[in-house]
């Protein structure tokens, strides 16, 4: 039990602990690579895949696709970061073939990353909902469809995620005792710091993308919307942003499960450590991986637009392509 309160406290899961709780501990290793694995897979060819249609079709190159490009670009990135960690730190039997600097580098920067690619992905849902916000509850009053101003805030979403994980490059060190890669905070300001991280980069954004898809979803159901067009186009326009709007929640639904479900089971095995939450724990750890794949599955089974383009793009008229994606009704 000391060695469960000593992994609680440091917010690691180490292999002589996980074995305090389970008996065919290389059982479960083997599936959790397994499905760390074939997520690894599915993430680089969806999220790969969406990149490969915004080069080709430049017709598609609306606000909401470049926040969904950029979340796929660090979503890319967050399950092979996550898989090189749990190989090298899950015991130390690995990383201590390595040089010191070379494994207190990757202690460092792989959790550093790997926050940044969280971040960045949740400033995006933000960004996404904030331009859908003002799409449909402004119309007319603010349209956001410059590709400069995207770059802008993109840009600024990637700075922000950069400097706000500095602290986990601070935080963190190889133990002495277990030789793995902890926390070297205190419990109480290890607490008080995973609180604060899970305020400002989850609640908060949550809160304000539910208040704003409220909004959204009451202006959506009024029969009519402002505007000098016809009533035929008043209703394309709220067709479309529905369709959109569902696209959108249904991302937004996907990474609150796969990270609110690892992060409260963190948090309750942080408080209360005992096996039966260190096995939950365990068994959550793909969750937040499978969140990197979903991006471009929700976007393949819901948009049909995504889905022509993606066919016109693999199919391999190379020079036609443009052209192709061109014919499509992004409407769709």
């Amino acid at each position: 039990m000391d060695l469960l309160n000593s992994s609680s406290l440091n917010g690691t899961l180490t292999t002589t602990a996980i074995q305090l709780c389970i008996n065919d501990f290389y059982t479960f290793d083997v599936i959790l690579l397994s499905v760390l694995s074939i997520t690894i897979i599915t993430s680089v060819v969806a999220n790969g895949l969406i990149i490969v249609v915004f080069y080709k079709c430049k017709d598609l190159r609306s606000p909401v696709f470049y926040f969904v490009l950029n979340m796929s670009i660090s979503d890319i990135f967050l399950p092979l970061l996550r898989l090189v960690y749990i190989i090298l730190f899950r015991s130390s039997m690995f990383h201590t073939e390595l040089s010191a600097s070379t494994a207190l580098a990757l202690c460092k920067f792989s959790p550093y990353f790997e926050g940044v690619s969280i971040a960045v992905s949740m400033q995006s849902l933000v960004a996404i909902t904030l331009h859908r916000f003002f799409a449909v509850v402004f119309p007319l009053n603010l349209r956001v469809e410059s590709s400069k101003l995207c770059v802008i805030v993109i840009t600024f979403v990637w700075i922000v995620a950069l400097l706000s994980q500095i602290p986990e490059i601070v935080a963190r060190d190889l133990s002495n005792v277990f030789g793995i890669c902890t926390y070297t905070l205190t419990p109480e300001p290890l607490q008080q710091y995973l609180l604060l991280r899970m305020v400002a980069f989850c609640t908060i954004p949550f809160v304000i993308m539910v208040v704003l898809y409220g909004f959204i979803i009451f202006k959506l159901r009024k029969p009519n919307l402002p505007g000098d067009v016809s009533f035929e186009q008043k209703e394309k326009r709220r067709r479309r942003n529905k369709r959109m709007t569902k696209i959108l929640l249904t991302i937004i639904v996907s990474f609150f499960i796969c990270w609110s479900t690892f992060d409260i089971l963190r948090w309750a095995f942080l408080f209360y450590p005992s096996c039966s939450l260190l096995l939950a724990v365990f068994y959550a750890e793909p969750l937040p991986i499978m969140y990197s794949a979903a991006n471009g599955l929700i976007w393949f089974i819901f948009s049909k637009t995504y889905r022509k383009a993606l066919i016109r793009v693999c199919s391999g008229f190379n020079k036609l392509s443009n052209y192709k994606c061109n014919t499509i009704n992004r409407n769709k």
